[in-house]
C-alpha cells in the first residue's frame, strides 16, 4: 500500500491544502525556495492575511512536519476536522480575499467647510450619520464626528447657541484640539487590511481610529465611495472569531 492510501480523508485534505497555501507564500516571498517558516516570516511583509493568520500557519506547520517526518506505522498525530476547517478559511481568505467594496459601499454625507455648524446638526438629525466628512472644494479637510462636535460644544457652555449655530465647520475643525483620526484607502483594499488598521491604533496606543474612508485610490481628494467604521471593525473581528463551520 503506497504512502497516499496510508492516509486518512483528513490527513489528505489537510496536506493538499498545506502545500497550495505553501505555494502561494512562496509566490509572496518572490519565488525563494525556502522552509515555510522562512516564506510565513517573508510573506507577512507583502500579506495582511498572513500577518492576520501568522500564528496559526505556524502551528500548522508543526503539524505537517509530524505528519510527514513520522513513521507511517506510528501515527502520532492526525488533523481533526475543525483543523482542516481552519485551514480551508485561510486558504480562501488567501485566494479570494474580501475588498472593502461592495462590502462598505454606502453614502457617505459630506459638507463643506464654509457651511454653518447648524448643518451639520441638522445632517446627523436627518440621517443618523456620526460622521461627515469636511471638503475645500475636492480638498479633503477633516473628519467631522458627534464626538468632536459635543466637545467643541461643552467647551462653549457660556456661549450664545444660535450663534454658536452659525460658526463655519472650518472654525469647529480647527478649534477642537484633538482633532479625528481618518485613514485613506483604495476601493482595492481587502478587510483583512483595514482591519489591521485599527487594530494597528490600538496597539500603539494612538489615538483611535474614527473611520477609514474608500475612494478610488486612496487619495483624500477623491470623493469617497464608502466608509469602515469603529463599528464595522469590530463587527470584523467577531466574524473571525467564528470557528468555522
Amino acid at each position: 500500500m503506497d504512502t497516499e492510501a496510508r492516509m486518512d480523508t483528513d490527513t489528505q485534505a489537510f496536506l493538499s491544502l498545506f502545500f497550495s497555501i505553501e505555494g502561494i507564500l512562496r509566490r509572496l516571498a518572490g519565488g525563494r525556495e525556502e522552509g515555510f517558516a522562512r516564506l510565513v516570516a517573508r510573506a507577512r511583509d507583502h500579506n495582511a492575511v498572513v500577518r492576520r493568520f501568522e500564528q496559526e500557519l505556524r502551528a500548522f506547520n508543526e503539524l505537517r512536519n509530524m505528519l510527514v517526518h513520522a513513521p507511517l506505522t506510528i501515527p502520532v498525530a492526525r488533523p481533526s476536522p475543525e483543523a482542516v476547517r481552519a485551514l480551508q478559511r485561510i486558504y480562501d481568505h488567501l485566494t479570494h480575499p474580501q475588498l472593502v467594496l461592495p462590502r462598505f459601499a454606502r453614502q457617505v454625507v459630506s459638507l463643506t467647510d464654509d457651511q454653518p455648524f447648524a448643518d451639520a446638526i441638522e445632517a446627523m438629525h436627518k440621517t443618523g450619520y456620526s460622521q461627515f466628512p469636511i471638503y475645500r472644494g475636492a480638498a479633503f479637510q477633516g473628519l467631522l464626528t458627534d464626538g468632536l462636535m459635543a466637545r467643541w460644544i461643552a467647551a462653549r457652555l457660556d456661549h450664545d447657541f444660535a450663534r454658536l449655530l452659525e460658526v463655519p465647520l472650518k472654525d469647529v475643525l480647527h478649534q477642537v484640539p484633538e482633532r479625528s483620526t481618518v485613514a485613506f484607502v483604495s476601493r482595492r483594499a481587502t478587510v483583512a487590511e483595514v482591519r489591521e488598521m485599527f487594530e494597528s491604533h490600538l496597539r500603539q496606543g494612538r489615538l483611535r481610529l474614527d473611520a477609514v474612508l474608500i475612494t478610488e485610490t486612496g487619495d483624500p481628494d477623491q470623493p469617497p465611495l464608502g466608509i469602515v467604521t469603529p463599528t464595522d471593525a469590530i463587527a470584523i473581528v467577531a466574524e473571525d472569531a467564528v470557528p468555522p463551520s
